[in-house]
């Protein structure tokens, strides 16, 4: 897969993709995998997007598993082309003086606290409006020690109020972006001025060198292409990560933040999945066996 090339035709022409391609010119790290490699074409192949202007994104920290992310563009772009949209609405829920309030946009007055965003999507043939609205607790991006990054904590109205929108949009529009996911929906770093695949700065404290989450997370990776090789979907896998690994405060974890303990319950969740399909194919050739026993084969 590394030098292969593959002809990827997106909404803006067609683009040449390969492993070289995406490992020299639009990811600096060597580790994503050929399997990471070949998901992400198939990605951008799939959905036509076009990685070269932002469009699909593939983020990988260390050895963790590749995490690949669409551009908020893209829901924007993609429901603008669909004929029964109609226009939406979106801002931010605040707290000031022990009272919630909404508004519109993304502007946070001085001594107003965040709370969330939602957004109102108007569909033509809905009597009503989607509406979805986000808690901001539950997708602000956080360092190791717990503190804001640095995109959410200069930006934070932004960042939820963009949450919000791609939440309403995909179940708005489930046949154009079902499947699809922003970047600060998966807790990822993608700065929009950045190419499309970075690796994580190497922290101030780095961890030990015999970080255990080392070898836990090259188990769930062999696991993972196994388990995608069987037939299991990348967004199956995805959507159990968010709902079984959560944070205190009930958000969903991001895969940097994993403890060993997450990391084995993910091991111990592909570990069943590639069991139960393994039985499944077991019991589908048994059956297939018994059918032909069944019949008379006449020479």
């Amino acid at each position: 897969m590394a030098s292969e090339i593959v002809k990827v035709e997106t909404d803006t022409g067609t683009v040449e993709l390969s492993g070289d391609v995406i490992r020299r010119t639009l990811c600096d790290n060597q580790n994503v995998t050929d399997r990471e490699v070949e998901l992400f074409i198939g990605l951008c192949k799939a959905q036509r997007l076009n990685p070269f202007v932002k469009e699909a994104h593939i983020v990988k920290y260390g050895d963790g598993p590749a995490t690949m992310v669409v551009g908020k563009d893209v829901f924007t772009k993609r429901a603008q082309r669909n004929p029964r949209f109609k226009g939406l609405q979106a801002g931010l829920t605040f707290a000031s003086n022990g009272k919630l309030g909404r508004r519109e946009g993304s502007m946070l007055l001085p001594g107003e606290q965040v709370i969330g965003g939602w957004c109102k999507v108007y569909v033509d043939g809905y009597k009503e409006p989607m509406y979805d609205e986000v808690s901001f607790d539950e997708y602000a991006g956080r360092k190791r020690d717990g503190s804001l990054n640095s995109q959410w904590a200069s930006k934070p109205g932004t960042m939820i109020r963009k949450v919000a929108v791609v939440h309403a949009l995909r179940e708005a529009f489930p046949d154009d972006l079902g499947g699809l996911y922003d970047a600060v929906e998966m807790g990822v770093a993608c700065d929009a001025q950045e190419v499309a695949c970075e690796v994580e700065d190497v922290p101030d404290d780095p961890e030990p060198a015999e970080d255990p989450r080392k070898a836990l997370w090259e188990d769930v990776a062999a696991l993972k292409r196994a388990a995608l090789e069987l037939g299991t979907s990348e967004e199956g896998i995805t959507s159990w990560m968010q709902a079984n690994i959560r944070r205190d405060d009930g958000g969903a974890k991001p895969p940097n933040e994993y403890s060993p303990e997450d990391i084995a319950r993910l091991r111990g969740f592909l570990e069943d999945n590639i069991a139960d399909h393994e039985q499944m194919a077991a019991e589908q050739m048994e059956a297939e066996c018994l059918d032909l026993a069944d019949h008379d084969i006449e020479f």
